[in-house]
């Protein structure tokens, strides 16, 4: 700061070098920049070996953010596979309860109950949920097997349903995973005893995350009568999905017994086409 006398008056002249004051501060100019330091922000990911719990099949919620509980119509709920490439769910299939008939029948499965973290329970979509938290998008196959006929273990004279069919109908696979290629589904599966099925496979680059492949969608659900008793003269309404079918050919002789087959639902390694 230099003070000058002039006039009789002494006036004060602050010398700003190199600098501008605005609004009280001060900014340096690009070329008077004496030196610049690089530092590094990092973050490593690994395979994830943790189980991803059940998503919403038509809102998933980008994989596992917002989970549901399904409620499974004969046995409580299994949890998912281990390891970074997973099946976390799969709807069980209830034809629910329905007179003998001796002429060809459809039946369709009870729709998928959830329960969302606020405790209301909903009907959806029967679903297969896989993940891949593999960080390789290598790709893999899903696919599912009907093992044996429908057979009962009551004591009974006929033992099992040949001849009897489930469809899987309608599928989509979704997901809010971005910036990998979509799996591909197959359009409509017949389950033949002891067969697999091919229903869903994702490429090279493809099915990151946590997909859902779902059977029809909220519009495909109707609610249906179903008996609750073997007389039939007990119902209640049940909620029905038109994608997912058995049907029985009245050619074949049933007893009065429960029937059941195990799917073995099965996820490879091998990506699709």
């Amino acid at each position: 700061m230099t003070t000058i006398k002039r006039y009789g008056k002494a006036t004060m002249i602050i010398a700003l070098l190199g600098t501008s004051a605005i609004g009280g501060t001060a900014v340096a100019k690009a070329d008077e920049v004496k030196g610049s330091y690089d530092a590094n922000a990092v973050i490593n990911f690994i395979p994830n070996n943790e189980p991803t719990l059940p998503v919403d099949p038509e809102e998933p919620g980008g994989g596992g953010v917002t989970p549901i509980d399904p409620i499974d119509p004969t046995a409580p709920i299994e949890p998912g596979t281990a390891g970074p490439l997973s099946i976390d769910f799969a709807s069980s299939l209830n034809f629910g309860t329905q007179k003998i008939s001796s002429t060809n029948e459809t039946y369709y499965a009870y729709s998928q109950q959830v329960t969302n973290e606020q405790g209301v329970t909903s009907n959806k979509p029967n679903y297969v949920q896989v993940t891949d938290n593999r960080g390789t998008a290598a790709g893999w196959t899903l696919s599912v097997k009907q093992v044996g006929d429908l057979t009962t273990t009551d004591n009974v004279k006929n033992k099992t349903l040949p001849g009897a069919a489930i469809t899987l109908d309608g599928m989509t696979a979704t997901s809010t995973t971005t910036d990998t290629l979509k799996p591909t589904v197959t359009d409509s599966v017949t389950l033949v005893p002891n067969s697999a099925e091919v229903v869903t496979t994702a490429p090279v680059n493809g099915g990151e995350g946590t997909w859902v492949t779902r059977f029809g969608s909220s519009q495909t659900l109707f609610d249906d009568t179903a008996a609750l008793s073997d007389d039939g003269t007990t119902t209640e309404t049940i909620n029905k999905n038109k994608n997912v079918s058995l049907v029985v050919p009245g050619a074949i002789a049933k007893s009065a017994a429960n029937y059941q087959a195990v799917l073995t639902w099965s996820l490879s390694d091998v990506p699709g086409n």
